[in-house]
């Protein structure tokens, strides 16, 4: 009889040890799935609204946005305090996250041009990549405008 429960608390001591050993080794695994995919190094930079259309021409025109390897994108208009959203873009789709405005990506030109295409908002948007010394300077006492992050505001009258 003791011979029995000793075997089959040595297994149980077996069984344990190789279930924490597979925790060990797929938890790695796990905290992977959880962290944010990376920002690819294709959009990450700041890049020039040259073209809008589709049903909504409402993004101030010549907005700057900079797309940053955080997750940040930082929102320029001419004459306007800069605005920072998050973003991520997976499977070739960005997603601002606070807004839920998503766009299908398409780059083009060696990776030069950027074209956002509609997916929950009417507009589709194309922005040139800058060069470091092209880098509009930011207004922080500027005016509000819309910038491509947000979908339509409401007008009253």
């Amino acid at each position: 009889m003791k011979n029995k429960i000793r075997s089959t608390s040595s297994a149980a001591r077996m069984l344990s040890v190789a279930i924490l050993l597979f925790l060990m080794f797929s938890g790695s695994e796990c905290n992977e799935l959880l962290q944010e995919p990376a920002v690819p190094d294709a959009i990450i930079g700041n890049w020039k609204l040259v073209l809008q259309a589709g049903a909504l021409q409402d993004i101030c025109p010549d907005e700057n946005v900079n797309f940053q390897s955080n997750g940040i994108a930082l929102l320029t208009c001419p004459n306007s305090t800069q605005i920072s959203r998050d973003f991520n873009l997976s499977n070739n789709v960005l997603n601002y996250t606070q807004s839920s405005v998503s766009y299908d990506v398409v780059f083009s030109n060696n990776s030069q041009t950027l074209e956002l295409k509609e997916k929950n908002v009417s507009r589709d948007l194309t922005y040139q990549k800058l060069s470091m010394n092209e880098i509009p300077p930011i207004n922080p006492n500027g005016t509000s405008s819309t910038h491509s992050s947000e979908k339509t505001k409401e007008v009253t009258k």
